[in-house]
């Protein structure tokens, strides 16, 4: 931010910043709201049980703010996460009320080699309809390059596009 010497200056800065929050939409404001905080600076390495409630509540906040404007069903939570190394990633839809069904194959509960998922992050979108877009964004859980990677292209894929349309 450009520190501002005299009244006038502060003024102007404050003008700018109001002619800017006029032209935002109401899902502008809302994935802004969303977005803002420190950054992590720290991998955050959790069971699957913490990953999904993290995103759970990460959803649920999303999906609230939503509430009073914009329809929730125009957003959508992904969880990203790896069974083996040697497999793509997985990408799952987290909807509410089959939060279990994720949990079950993150926990490999219907595989039979059992193993515990290491999450990478979550994915979001967001319809912004008076713009006629879909914001889409990342929220990772280890802070790699190959991990950002990961989840940069979990973005593009089809079941995550798909999820809202």
């Amino acid at each position: 931010m450009v520190p501002y010497n005299n009244r006038t200056a502060k003024k102007n800065l404050q003008a700018g910043i109001e002619k800017m929050e006029g032209k935002l939409t109401v899902a502008d404001k809302i994935y802004r709201a969303f977005r803002s905080g420190r950054p992590f600076k720290k991998d955050r390495l959790m069971n699957p049980i913490q990953a999904l409630a993290e995103v759970c509540g990460m959803r649920d906040k999303l999906r609230g703010a939503m509430q009073p404007s914009l329809d929730p069903e125009d957003s959508a939570t992904a969880i990203v996460f790896w069974r083996t190394l040697d497999e793509p990633p997985v990408v799952r839809m987290v909807r509410v009320g089959k939060e279990t069904d994720v949990l079950d194959e993150m926990l490999s509960k219907n595989a039979e080699v059992k193993y515990a998922a290491v999450t990478l992050g979550a994915i979001f979108a967001l319809r912004d309809r008076e713009r006629g877009i879909i914001r889409r964004w990342t929220h990772p859980f280890l802070l790699s390059d190959e991990a950002s990677q990961v989840l940069d292209k979990a973005l593009d894929s089809q079941e995550f596009k798909s999820a809202v349309n």
